[in-house]
């Protein structure tokens, strides 16, 4: 025989053998590829994922960021438009007692004039302080641009604190520039914001401004001080395409993708990034399994080629049996690639007549959902798992299958576990025809959406037990829907009731026009705020703030716009009661013949009445941080500020003194007493004269 020939019958006697080495083979290539594409999913995934957590930890600082400057801003101009008014009389800090919701991460409010000069200030204001070679001056000398002006960190002049400023420009009265107006925030303030805000050391945050300079980072140890130094025009370059927000990929000291939002209305950004570090530390972990797993798989292969080898060579004798064997076994592949053709849900075959009918085969990954073996499942049926409510659309759903109206469907259902336990899935129904084109087999895919169903629910049921209004209201304005809260401020005794009519017409009529232009705002894209009147069903009043933003769809498309709103009518009067009261309070006081004059722990004062103004300080209408030497000799200011410390140091009123004042022909007696000033702990605050 030649060697062609004798090489032809050795294939021909050891070709399972051969076939089998090469099936086993292919095995192992198929796990590894399939091991591979899992694997890039998954890293797909958690990249998306990690880019998802910035994207929402930008959104979060962002609003924080916005609300902080919007009431730092609303400061500066009631600033600029009392100074404008009223110069020199201005009350910085009476207006910033307007403001006090602030209080506690601005370091110091002040005015400078034309020259630069800082001329009003909550603090002392050194000798000489000026401000004219700052950015925040220079920026408004030019012409007024409308808009407030942030600076990058700096040492404060008056505070002494490392901060930034919100500036505006104040204009005189013929619109020349006539100085600037001034909040210094305080710097620790937005480092301890970011750090509390921090969801790790993995996170870097930023927030910028319109000059590419940071004006406040938080990053990983030993990190932050490159960031405070880095280069953020990658994002102003995005910004400037068009792009407000999104995600950007920066280099060196800030190399990685960045989510980045804008703050509207303010030159400034923040962002956002997680460490690319982290993410590949746990993809190494991912990826050793899937390798570990391909070895296993290998291994395996080889003993399944070892043992194949062992039967072939005893078994060599019974050749008929091995052909029977390798057909079936042939044949159990071909149904275990069909069943498990989409591995990742759970699937049935039934005969498409009879949903009672036993199913002809489930897959492993049904087994595994329901909590059934294979040969418990394939003695069931549908009806046997399916919930009763949902039997008589399952009825008709299968009369549309098997009349030919639908080939498929898809819905949302529950189904009974083995252990009693019912399991949301996403069902997709098909008709698998016979060789007529008729209906003759039913196939189905079930995924697991529980806890997605879960979620939701635990959603609306967060929703329905929130004590502030949710309302959720249709680009045109109609009401789509509205939490229990809402409808008891309004007054509404169910969801039907509140849609009879426009939401606007909720609205007190003053404040319609407003709201309108807060809907077109959030139909923009924007978010927003808007305090106003309310009136119920059955005609209450009311105050609410409310807080939108827009719904989008799937496509990125605007659907709906959410509304959250809580009453603000008892802060509303608080706040307009306290107006009175403290109208009141100085209107006793200027009219009481007793001279009375307030100082500061720092003996400067910050109050005085009108009889003791006309004596003290002729044709001044207050004297809010003068001190005794600005207003009386040397000798007499040094006895009083003796008395005034003694006042402090013991917390106790002063002996009454009797001293005589007046002009020389006209002198009166006077008795004068001093006490303690003290804040709602009971701490002394300063010193109040009355005489």
């Amino acid at each position: 025989m030649t060697i062609t020939g004798r090489l032809s019958a050795a294939l021909a006697r050891h070709a399972i053998a051969i076939l089998g080495v090469i099936g086993c083979m292919m095995l192992v290539v198929i796990v590894s590829v399939a091991a591979w594409l899992s694997y890039r999913q998954h890293s797909e995934s958690e990249h998306a994922l990690q880019l998802q957590h910035a994207g929402d930890m930008a959104l979060v600082l962002e609003v924080h960021a916005r609300d902080t400057l919007s009431s730092v801003d609303d400061a500066v101009r009631s600033i600029k438009r009392i100074y404008e008014h009223d110069g020199l009389r201005t009350d910085l800090r009476g207006v910033m007692a307007d403001h006090r919701d602030i209080a506690g991460y601005i370091a110091v409010a002040s005015v400078a004039d034309e020259r630069g000069r800082l001329i009003l200030s909550t603090l002392p204001i050194p000798s000489g302080a000026a401000i004219a070679d700052l950015e925040h001056f220079r920026a408004h000398v030019a012409r007024d641009t409308g808009e407030p002006y942030i600076n990058k960190p700096a040492l404060g002049r008056v505070s002494g604190k490392w901060s930034f400023h919100v500036t505006r420009r104040i204009n005189r009265t013929d619109g020349s520039f006539g100085g600037v107006a001034i909040i210094a925030v305080d710097f620790s303030y937005w480092s301890r914001l970011m750090r509390d805000g921090s969801i790790g050391d993995s996170v870097s945050m930023a927030l910028v401004g319109g000059d590419g300079i940071a004006r406040v980072v938080q990053g990983r140890p030993g990190a932050s001080a490159d960031l405070m130094k880095a280069d953020w025009n990658f994002l102003l370059r995005r910004i400037d395409a068009g792009h407000k927000s999104g995600f950007a990929d920066g280099s060196g000291s800030v190399a990685g993708t960045w989510a980045y939002r804008t703050l509207t209305g303010y030159p400034l950004l923040v962002a956002v990034s997680v460490d690319e570090r982290e993410l590949q530390r746990r993809l190494a972990v991912i990826r050793s399994g899937y390798i570990g797993g391909v070895l296993v798989v290998a291994v395996f292969a080889l003993l399944l080629i070892a043992g194949l080898l062992l039967i072939l060579a005893r078994q060599r004798a019974h050749d008929a049996e091995r052909m029977r064997m390798t057909d079936a076994l042939q044949q159990s592949e071909g149904r275990f690639k069909a069943m498990f053709e989409h591995a990742g849900v759970g699937i049935t075959l039934r005969p498409a007549q009879d949903r009672n009918e036993c199913w002809l085969e489930v897959n492993d990954k049904f087994c595994e959902m329901t909590g059934y073996s294979r040969e418990e499942a394939l003695r069931m049926g549908t009806t046997d798992i399916t919930a009763p409510e949902r039997i008589a659309g399952a009825l008709s759903d299968k009369a549309r299958l098997i009349s030919g109206e639908v080939r498929s469907y898809v819905t949302e259902k529950r189904i009974l576990r083995k252990d009693g336990t019912w399991m949301w899935v996403a069902l997709s129904i098909a008709a698998l025809p016979d060789a007529g084109g008729r209906p003759h087999l039913v196939i189905a895919t079930y995924q697991d959406i529980n806890a997605r169903r879960l979620t939701e629910e635990r959603l609306r049921a967060i929703i329905a037990a929130e004590p502030e209004c949710v309302a959720i209201v249709a680009p045109d304005g109609r009401l789509l829907d509205m939490n229990p809260a809402g409808l008891r401020m309004l007054q509404a005794g169910s969801l039907e009731e509140m849609r009879r009519w426009p939401f606007l017409r909720q609205v007190a009529p003053a404040y319609r026009r407003a709201f309108v232009r807060l809907q077109h705002r959030i139909l923009g894209g924007e978010s927003g705020m808007l305090e106003f009147e309310a009136v119920g069903i059955a005609g209450k009043h009311c105050w609410l703030e409310i807080h939108a933003a827009p719904l989008y769809d799937a496509s990125g498309a605007i659907s709906a716009l959410l509304g959250i709103a809580r009453d603000v009518t008892e802060r509303r009067m608080a706040r307009e009661a306290l107006a009175a009261e403290r109208n009141l309070l100085r209107t006793v006081i200027d009219n009481l013949p007793d001279r009375i004059r307030v100082k500061d722990r720092d003996l400067r004062f910050i109050l005085g009445n009108e009889a003791w103004l006309k004596v003290r300080a002729p044709g001044r209408r207050d004297v809010i941080g003068l001190s005794n030497f600005d207003l009386l000799p040397a000798d007499v200011a040094g006895r009083n500020n003796a008395e005034d410390r003694e006042v402090l140091a013991t917390g106790h009123a002063s002996n009454p003194r009797e001293v005589m004042d007046g002009p020389p022909d006209d002198p009166r007696w006077y008795v004068t007493i001093k006490v303690p000033l003290r804040d709602t702990a009971g701490n002394t605050t300063g010193v109040v004269g009355i005489s």
